[in-house]
């Protein structure tokens, strides 16, 4: 896809999984049609069951297009290879990326980012290249990584690099220096000079995250996990990019989440899981509309009709504060992919993830008449 200024700087993705064994058991149909392509062919058909007055049975079809699309059949590594390379070459020329993934709980993210045992997730290809860069580029001095691993689970910050226990561990706070730069302070950070370290590191920090089972998944994250490395020399007199991999926390809505053994006996943690799912939906919608708002920004800088004025609410939550900073860098690059499962049980979590990535980059101001996106039923 050939793309200029912010169409290449800011890239929404689609992913679709496979029909997992709990969706099959439920005889669950498939309801996401796709297969892997780059814009204008990267179009996706998620299909609605829906009943009409007379109870006769259809199926309601709503059309999508992204920047790329991938099918049940694709692999991190082509997901990593349309996407996330850009990024690290970024960073040896002094820029910020980040890399999102977003969707229901058990649609895929954290596999998107961190893989598993029989499939390496993006940010192993991207710790890989990095030391290849690191090899290939630093000549003249010695380069290192520096990383932190941290997550945001409601108003708080919590390392994950730190093996004290909550209670233990220093208050991370978020504090704005003179030159309004953004600080962690308290936050750990480690110098990593090798591939197997930092590899050792992320299985460290993934460890120690805060989940809670749920009906969609036995270990769902209910944090947002932030994983950042920044390229610096041994003299510590120069600094590169930033890179930052996010896996956000499901987004399926607090009153239709189901959750299962002992958490569901008590009201107390009801109260609980309902304000947590409140907290991660108000920094998912701050977030939608921060990636928006500096899209509509670009296109006023570009000389469309959108204001470049456009306001960027990034103090809508800790998480786009957080990131702030490699949004705002000239040189930055973002990526969000789209995780949805493809199951008719889902469709309306599905249905809410396309919405919310369509809404995010709507592909410049062409409508959807102008794409050929109507909804129609079949």
């Amino acid at each position: 896809m050939e793309c200029s200024g912010m169409d290449c700087r800011i890239k929404v993705v689609l992913r679709k999984r496979p029909l997992n064994s709990k969706e099959l058991a439920k005889n669950s149909f498939d309801v996401a049609t796709t297969r892997t392509a780059t814009y204008p062919d990267s179009r996706v058909f998620i299909h609605e069951p829906k009943t009409r007055v007379d109870l006769s049975k259809h199926l309601e079809t709503h059309a999508f297009i992204f920047d790329h699309a991938f099918d049940e059949t694709s692999t991190n590594e082509q997901v990593y290879l349309a996407t996330g390379k850009s990024l690290v070459k970024s960073i040896f020329e002094g820029g910020k990326g980040t890399f999102f993934a977003y969707g229901q709980t058990g649609s895929g993210k954290t596999h998107t980012i961190f893989g598993s045992n029989a499939e390496p997730g993006i940010y192993s290809y991207i710790c890989n290249d990095l030391f290849r860069h690191i090899e290939d580029s630093c000549h003249t001095a010695t380069c290192h990584l520096r990383v932190s691993f941290f997550e945001i689970y409601g108003p708080k910050i919590i390392d994950l690099l730190t093996p004290l226990s909550a209670n233990q561990q220093p208050s991370i706070q978020l504090c704005e220096d003179k030159h309004g730069n953004l600080n962690l302070m308290h936050l750990h950070h480690e110098i990593i000079s090798s591939l197997p370290d930092l590899l050792a590191l992320v299985q460290r920090g993934r460890s120690l995250r805060t989940t809670r089972p749920t009906s969609n998944n036995s270990e769902s994250s209910r944090s947002h996990a932030i994983f950042q490395i920044q390229l610096v020399s041994s003299d510590a007199k120069s600094n590169g990019g930033v890179l930052s991999l996010v896996d956000l926390a499901g987004s399926e809505r607090a009153s239709t989440k189901k959750h299962t053994g002992k958490l569901a006996a008590s009201s107390n943690t009801q109260k609980k899981i309902q304000s947590e799912g409140a907290e991660i939906n108000k920094s998912l919608l701050s977030l939608k509309e921060c990636i928006r708002a500096l899209y509509k920004r670009s296109l006023g800088q570009q000389g469309d009709s959108v204001s470049d004025s456009t306001h960027v609410p990034f103090r809508g939550s800790k998480l786009t504060l957080v990131l702030r900073d490699s949004f705002l860098c000239i040189n930055s690059q973002t990526v969000m992919v789209a995780t949805i499962s493809p199951g008719s049980d889902s469709v309306e979590h599905t249905l809410n993830t396309m919405r919310y990535a369509d809404r995010v980059k709507e592909l410049g101001s062409a409508s959807r008449d102008e794409r050929g996106l109507k909804s129609e039923s079949i």
